[in-house]
């Protein structure tokens, strides 16, 4: 069989040229890709963009590590503006980083057994 490479690039919907991190997820097959100009997901036909918000000198947030968890749930790390959680299924965004003191910057989502690590420049 001959194998076929699409390349994914702004002229075909990804906000930039420049990828940070990429992630396919277990629950609904999505590439997540971070791009200096904010989180994306290709779905196989197209590529959509989210909104993570700016950082304080307007630039838009890209993620920096993923993590999905056996509840369907896609932890993204900001080294700007902190941990978020998605639920994969309902598409919910949340922003859990503003109630853990001292968590910014996100540096790596670490998973050992069942227990989930981030790992901060505050420690």
């Amino acid at each position: 069989p001959v194998l076929q490479f699409d390349h994914l690039r702004i002229e075909n919907g990804l906000p930039a040229n420049y990828v940070h991190a990429l992630y396919k997820d277990q629950t609904i097959g999505f590439v997540w890709i971070s791009t200096d100009y904010g989180l994306c997901y290709f779905d196989g036909v197209s590529i959509k963009t989210l909104d993570l918000g700016k950082s304080s000198d307007g630039l838009q947030i890209y993620p920096s590590h993923f993590y999905e968890d056996q509840n369907h749930t896609l932890w993204i790390s900001s080294n700007q503006l902190g941990l978020y959680t998605l639920d994969l299924l309902s598409g919910k965004i949340v922003k859990i980083s503003d109630s853990i003191p001292g968590i910014l910057p996100c540096e790596q989502i670490i998973k050992q057994g069942n227990n989930l690590f981030i790992a901060s420049g505050e420690g």
